[in-house]
């Protein structure tokens, strides 16, 4: 295991905590939810019963920006303060057009899109997670994905876990960057998140 600092956003007057790189899902999730910040809801601010709202927290999401240059930082060179700003953020929500719907972000190159390519031999997402605090402030989050129903169908003696077979996913062809390489670290779109109210 590496120890790596979290990333860190604000949304709604609350600190948010995600998955630094080489997990790119940790920035893309923290640019969206600041993006989102620039919207003020009307009252009682609840997607699931005004469109409005709804609307606004799927457009904040294609208004990301890609995180394609996320990868094991220890082989990479990664950019991930972009998707930190306040200022990107507000850019970014400018583009939102409250009254339709904007198109999906084409792929970057050498991107796949996201899903499984197995149709019904699939069964289920296999994700798990859990969080766990303490009564000094200590706080774990977990999020585990196996990418498929199986994983990669390995567990290591002792441990009584699967280990994903995400590395199918995506970033495949040699000389991209972030391609695989042995040793890596790759990426994931595994989100262990927290909010805390810091105040």
């Amino acid at each position: 295991a590496v120890e790596r600092e979290p990333l860190r956003a604000t949304f709604r007057g609350h600190a948010v905590y995600g998955a630094p790189p080489p997990v790119a899902s940790g920035a893309s999730l923290l640019e969206g939810l600041q993006i989102l910040d620039h919207y003020a809801p009307p009252p009682p601010g609840r997607y699931d019963r005004q469109a409005d709202v709804l609307h606004h927290a799927i457009e904040a999401w294609k208004a990301r920006e890609p995180a394609s240059r996320i990868a094991d930082p220890a082989l990479w060179p990664v950019d991930a303060a972009r998707h930190l700003s306040r200022e990107h953020a507000a850019a970014r929500f400018s583009r939102i057009d409250p009254r339709r719907a904007g198109a999906l972000p084409a792929l970057q190159a050498g991107e796949e899109p996201d899903g499984d390519d197995q149709g019904d031999l699939r069964i289920g997402r296999g994700t798990t997670a859990f969080v766990v605090a303490d009564a000094a402030g200590n706080v774990v989050v977990v999020t585990q994905t196996l990418s498929t129903w199986g994983g990669s169908f390995y567990v290591s003696d002792g441990l009584g876990f699967l280990y994903n077979n995400h590395l199918r996913g995506y970033r495949t062809a040699a000389g991209g960057y972030g391609h695989l390489l042995p040793r890596m670290r790759s990426s994931s779109t595994a989100l262990p998140t927290l909010v805390m109210d810091e105040r």
